[in-house]
């Protein structure tokens, strides 16, 4: 008796425990160079930048049929600007026009929303996360994004504009307060970047 009670207690167990599997999915990459020509107007600097980023899929296995984006990881490196670093965002704006700031990567204005991290002096490399909390939070200096329709926490909006080539990244200077070096963001196509099981 005791034995069918061990056997019908472990049966239970192995129903109640699972195994989650996780599967992280490149699903775009970004790869830009920040250069003063691009700025709007142009700007003359030897001032330069690389932003690399990958948007992330994290996918549950099994029964999953569908892939959402969770998060940007992102990567900045900078060099040589003629002015102090002040600032530097992700912008909602098509080539060639000034758009609202959407997205901080990093200021010394005390500007942007809680934990934003501070821009170091170049040159320097700086490095962070982008969830949907950071697109267009509720504070002053992303009013324009707003006004624009990029309203706080709209993900997928906010992704549709990076694959549309409708957002810019750049770097602001106390010499070029508005912007001294810039690119127009491109989303490459991704692939399966790595798998976790717990």
């Amino acid at each position: 008796m005791k034995r069918s009670y061990f056997v019908i207690g472990a049966v239970v167990l192995i129903g109640i425990v699972t195994i989650t599997v996780l599967a992280v999915v490149d699903a775009g990459r970004i790869a830009q160079r920040l250069i003063g020509y691009e700025e709007v107007p142009s700007v003359s600097t030897g001032a330069s930048a690389r932003f690399n980023a990958t948007i992330i899929n994290t996918v549950g296995f099994p029964g999953v049929t569908t892939i959402t984006p969770t998060e940007i990881q992102w990567e900045m490196s900078y060099t040589a600007l003629e002015g102090t670093v002040q600032q530097s965002h992700i912008h909602i704006g098509q080539k060639g026009v000034n758009g609202g700031i959407t997205v901080f990567l990093c200021t010394n204005l005390g500007n942007g929303p809680a934990g934003t991290q501070p821009c170091p002096q170049g040159p320097a490399t700086i490095r962070g996360t982008i969830r949907p909390e950071d697109v267009s939070p509720n504070i002053a200096a992303t009013a324009g994004a707003r006004q624009q329709g990029l309203n706080t926490g709209e993900w997928d909006e906010f992704l549709a504009a990076l694959r549309a080539g409708a957002t810019y990244v750049n770097i602001h200077s106390s010499t070029w307060p508005g912007g001294e070096i810039r690119s127009q963001i491109a989303v490459q196509d991704g692939q399966m970047a790595a798998g976790a099981s717990h």
